[in-house]
């Protein structure tokens, strides 16, 4: 067990619990199941960033599961509810340069400019589109 206050870059995965019901000073938690890819960590950026998004992609039992949850747990606790369904992301290795496995800090650094290189030369350009 971690502790931010100890540790600021405690992490821990992602898991859906049940209550036994049954308890009389303690509650008991029954983990049900162990969600890949998805890390809690001391900020909702930081869990965010620790994670991968292997779980909301179609090809994996993982995200019918986690919305099987959602639902179920959303529509016990919410009175009038109203539920809609949330497709999955599809996932095509050809299609794409991130890993399935890859952290959303990791696709995040590959996609934003580090520096820009401005480079004029209105010669150049004055030669290659003459009025």
């Amino acid at each position: 067990m971690c502790i931010c206050a100890t540790d600021p870059n405690c992490t821990s995965t992602v898991a859906i619990y049940d209550v036994d019901q049954a308890w009389t000073h303690k509650p008991i938690f029954l983990k049900r199941y162990t969600v890949p890819g998805l890390v809690v960590a001391c900020s909702p950026t930081d869990s965010l960033l620790s994670s991968t998004l292997e779980c909301y992609y179609d090809n994996t039992d993982c995200f019918r599961t986690l919305m099987n949850y959602t639902k179920q747990t959303y529509i016990s606790n919410v009175e009038q509810s109203a539920w809609f369904d949330v497709p999955a992301l599809t996932y095509n290795q050809s299609n794409s340069r991130f890993a399935l496995h890859m952290p959303v800090s990791t696709m995040l650094r590959q996609t934003m400019i580090e520096r820009r290189h401005d480079s004029l030369d209105y010669d150049r350009f004055s030669e290659s589109c003459p009025p």
